[in-house]
């Protein structure tokens, strides 16, 4: 038998990972945790202060906060991936491809069955539950943050109404 026909022992065989594996605690965190968390504050700031005076009822507070997590991945983009500024974009059409779909569904009427509710909420559980334990690239971040903002809003401002 040759060395090409040998078999490799499963020591040698390299696995290739994107990123460091190991960090999915701090990942869901990050990446799930905190955007729910700034897309809460931002649904029940909405809710508790604004909603009742828009003349249509738009935007509703999930859609305020997409709007603005929208304008704040300008921000946080910088301060999550530091070495690598030059894919924002990536980064952006991720968080677009996902939240401006959101922004419109929540206008039919059918928005807290399809995007708070339902579809969105386990699509968000299944993404944190897996996610974390690789590396991706930024397309998919912006997916993940998006789907985190869109849920805390959606659960901050029905909490919000219910105390208010």
């Amino acid at each position: 038998m040759t060395e090409e026909e040998e078999p490799v022992p499963e020591e040698m065989v390299a696995i290739e990972v994107a990123g460091s594996v190991g960090n999915g605690q701090r990942d869901v965190a990050l990446h799930s945790l905190l955007p729910f968390a700034i897309g809460g504050l931002l649904g029940g700031y909405w809710q508790a202060f604004q909603f009742d005076s828009m003349t249509y009822g738009l935007p509703t507070p999930p859609q305020f906060a997409l709007l603005c997590w929208i304008v704040l991945s300008t921000i946080s983009f910088p301060i999550l991936w530091k070495g690598q500024a030059g894919r924002w974009p990536e980064y952006l059409a991720g968080t677009s491809s996902l939240a401006l779909p959101l922004l419109l569904v929540w206008v039919t009427g059918y928005g807290s069955l399809l995007c708070g509710a339902y579809l969105a909420g386990i699509g968000w559980i299944v993404v944190s539950a897996s996610w974390p334990r690789l590396t991706y690239p930024p397309f998919r971040y912006g997916v993940w943050h998006v789907l985190s903002v869109n849920i805390g809003a959606f659960f901050c401002s029905i909490l919000v109404y219910q105390i208010f």
